[in-house]
């Protein structure tokens, strides 16, 4: 179980690792958390609530299926998004759109 509550942390490379790992995650549910993980992947808790956190923590403990659901779901989301190859190709389709790649290719075979 991966319990994440911080209330001023970005970009996620934390739960990035949990993601990867397939590990339960319990975060605070706030931007810009949630630009990594959202209700389907997390257990998400009030920013600053310690009764909340709690019950994150213990609705993860105590109830281990919909926990491993929204960790398997956290996984396929890392490998879709935030794997080295997945990065590479938004990274590359972007330089494209930018350099016209695409209006150029469409324009020779269209």
């Amino acid at each position: 179980l991966f319990a994440f509550p911080s209330r001023w942390a970005g970009a996620g490379g934390t739960r990035r690792g949990a993601m990867a790992l397939e590990c339960p995650i319990v975060t605070a549910g706030r931007a810009p958390l949630l630009e990594t993980v959202d209700a389907p992947t997390a257990e998400l808790v009030t920013p600053g609530s310690a009764d909340d956190l709690a019950r994150g923590l213990l609705t993860a403990l105590e109830a281990p299926g919909p926990a491993r659901a929204r960790a398997s779901a956290a996984r396929s989301r890392f490998v879709e998004q935030f794997t080295i190859e997945a990065s590479a190709q938004r990274t590359a389709a972007l330089y494209g759109r930018v350099a016209g790649v695409g209006a150029r290719t469409e324009a020779r075979h269209g």
